[in-house]
């Protein structure tokens, strides 16, 4: 299977995220953060499955400009126990790609480093990634008339990442690698995401 780390500090630039969101995982320790600070990003739980192998509803507090609270359906697999952790970069988490029992695609924690966030978290070794927090891009409108005095300007968002069968291994990477990117927290203050907000699946055995 695919492997993927990342292992950036806890400030900076990462990788440009794609347009449903961003991806990562952090090997280290618990690292302070200095100046301005970004958004938390939490996650809660807002109702139980009515039957087994139904959804449930998850509730990401995103903050900033833009943000507050988005409700994202996340389903867990037989026997899957649906997990909300929110924890800051550095995760201390390696992710793999694999096939799971359903012969279905999975990205799953294959390594939590010790003494790492995602240790302090209660992050497992086989937790399954279901869905991010995430920055994504936003494109400017474009004033046809006034383009070349005044062009279009992207911005940055925070959103939510839910795993597809459709999804890619990099597209969950960079979900999390997209928390480098600074958001907009007021007029002319912008800076990253303090927390990560993960929904895991952990099964039995």
């Amino acid at each position: 299977g695919r492997r993927g780390v990342a292992a950036g500090p806890a400030r900076g630039r990462g990788a440009r995220p794609p347009p449903a969101g961003a991806a990562a995982a952090g090997r280290g320790r618990v690292a302070a953060r200095a100046g301005p600070e970004g958004p938390a990003f939490g996650v809660v739980r807002l109702g139980a499955a009515a039957d087994p192998g139904e959804p449930e509803t998850f509730g990401f507090e995103l903050g900033g400009s833009g943000g507050g609270r988005t409700a994202q359906d996340v389903a867990a697999g037989p026997g899957g126990t649906l997990v909300p952790v929110s924890l800051p970069l550095p995760l201390g988490i390696v992710f793999e790609e694999r096939v799971g029992s359903s012969g279905a695609r999975e990205v799953f924690a294959s390594e939590v480093a010790p003494g790492s966030n995602a240790e302090a978290a209660g992050v497992q070794v086989g937790d399954v990634f279901r869905a991010s927090s995430c920055v994504f891009r936003v494109k400017g409108k474009v004033d046809v008339v006034g383009y070349w005095a005044n062009p279009p300007k992207d911005s940055l968002r925070p959103g939510v990442f839910a795993f597809q069968q459709s999804s890619s291994f990099d597209e969950c990477i960079k979900a999390i690698q997209s928390h480098l990117e600074a958001v907009e927290v007021a007029p002319g203050w912008s800076a990253p995401p303090q927390t990560v907000a993960l929904v895991l699946e952990r099964r039995a055995g």
